[in-house]
């Protein structure tokens, strides 16, 4: 009988053991989030690979939900980043992370794009916390076959005041950019959080033209796909429905297809589209008493795309802006009521409104004014509520309350002196320094109630007017 020396014994008894306990393998899972969109980044490809450059590369690609998985990692360093268009658009390189992987078997890393301060600044410059000039970028391809339109032209227009010595303007401006070798296109200095037109074509392609707003995060993407000109008929089609700013469908409207002359019905805030080439078209709905809506949205071979359209039931505001000239106590005044007009529920005049222009009392202006009923220069009423017209209208001058109303307001400030007016018709809905309902200065009735400090404490109020005055 062979007998085992005591070493070859303890080889002996240890190799069942190392059968038994392989090297440990780790798991690396996470989210990828665009922090443009705001939104989970679905079909990036996420990579890991070993610090030093050796073994295998190992990958996956991010679900609907951003969400990634890779199994089967040895231990060691190791670096992760990942690709995606979204990247290659505002011409960013691949993010990378360094990361070890030891006594953890699952290690949760999140990835992202990053924020849209820091992507304005490194791709326009500038100071990334201060800037308030927008970025657009995306990629312009074929509809058919995806492959990059080298050339395309890439226009954004919108209006802007411009600021002469006493005088303002409202002038059109416009960006332009030709896609790159590989389809990519790149916009600065855009207006922010405001409409603007978006143009896009391409010898031997249908131009897409359609709204798109750069958000106050200070960066948008959109990519566009361009039919052939010749094709007027596809696979894709479009489900939409149309609702206003409450979320109640609108009942009746038309949905409206420009550049391929198609126009269906809406009917109970619901429309089809058919038979629609794919590509990225615009589709806009119009109903007589509210502003028409324009969204974009990518007809695709792999079935029906939906979309919402949102119908504002306040009057169509000016399209103006930007104010462009050397900044002063007029331009800050208008670029805050500009903010305003996006937010809230009111009509703005602005320098070079034609109502505006050709008022012979400022009051005359709420003759145009949504929600508003203009009887004299010293008889203006609200929004009716209760089968009542709102008598108590507050009227702001320069911001503070001004207790003489309507009736010394042509004393206390000359037409041709007043910069902008904003109009309110119900004060629920107005911005919140002036929603106080402290009272009114009365369109038909000018008492005030004497406050302790001699000042007049105005009644309750149901409308506001705001009129600002130029230095």
């Amino acid at each position: 009988m062979t007998r085992l020396s005591p070493l070859g014994l303890a080889l002996f008894l240890a190799a069942p053991l190392a059968a038994q306990n392989p090297p440990q393998r780790h798991v690396v899972h996470g989210v990828v989030f665009d922090s443009l969109a705001q939104a989970p980044l679905a079909g990036a490809v996420v990579q890991i690979a070993s610090r030093d450059a050796t073994g295998p590369l190992h990958s996956a690609t991010t679900d609907s939900s951003g969400h990634f998985r890779i199994a089967d990692l040895p231990a060691g360093q190791f670096l992760i980043g990942f690709y995606h268009d979204a990247l290659t658009a505002i011409g960013l390189d691949v993010p990378l992370r360094a990361f070890d992987l030891a006594a953890d078997t699952s290690v949760t890393i999140d990835l992202g794009v990053p924020s849209g301060a820091v992507v304005h600044a490194l791709r326009c410059g500038g100071d990334s916390t201060k800037s308030r000039d927008g970025l657009l970028a995306g990629f312009v391809r074929n509809a058919e076959d995806h492959t990059a339109l080298t050339g395309a032209t890439v226009t954004v227009e919108w209006r802007a005041i411009a600021l002469d010595p006493g005088n303002f303007r409202v002038v059109p401006q416009r960006a332009v950019a030709r896609a790159g070798p590989d389809g990519s296109y790149r916009l600065c200095a855009l207006p922010l959080d405001a409409p603007l037109t978006l143009r896009v074509s391409a010898p031997g392609h249908r131009a897409m033209v359609g709204e798109i707003v750069v958000p106050v995060a200070g960066v948008a993407r959109q990519d566009v796909r361009l039919a052939d000109s010749a094709v007027v008929r596809g696979p894709a089609s479009l489900r939409g429905r149309v609702r206003h700013e409450n979320g109640k469908p609108v009942i009746s409207a038309r949905a409206v297809m420009a550049a391929l002359a198609r126009d269906v019905p809406v009917q109970d805030g619901a429309f089809f589209l058919s038979e629609l080439p794919v590509g990225t078209w615009a589709v806009e709905a119009r109903a007589i008493g509210l502003e028409p809506r324009s969204v974009l949205f990518e007809a695709t071979e792999r079935g029906t795309t939906e979309t919402t359209i949102t119908m504002s039931d306040r009057a169509q505001p000016l399209d103006a802006v930007t104010v462009i000239g050397e900044p002063g106590h007029d331009s800050k005044i208008l670029e805050d009521v500009l903010r305003r007009q996006r937010s809230s529920f009111g009509t703005v005049f602005l320098p070079g409104d034609p109502w505006l222009r050709g008022a012979l009392h400022t009051a005359d202006v709420l003759r145009a004014a949504r929600g508003f009923r203009y009887v004299s220069p010293t008889e203006v009423y609200g929004r009716q509520s209760g089968g009542r017209p709102c008598a108590a209208v507050n009227v702001y001058l320069n911001g503070e309350f001004f207790p003489g109303g309507f009736e010394e307001l042509d004393a206390a400030v000359p037409v041709r002196d007043v910069l902008a007016v904003e109009a309110y018709p119900d004060v629920a809905f107005a911005p919140l320094q002036w929603r106080t309902n402290r009272g009114a200065s009365g369109a038909t009735a000018s008492g005030a109630t004497p406050m302790g400090d001699g000042t007049a404490a105005p009644r309750q109020a149901c409308a506001v007017v705001v009129v600002w005055t130029s230095r």
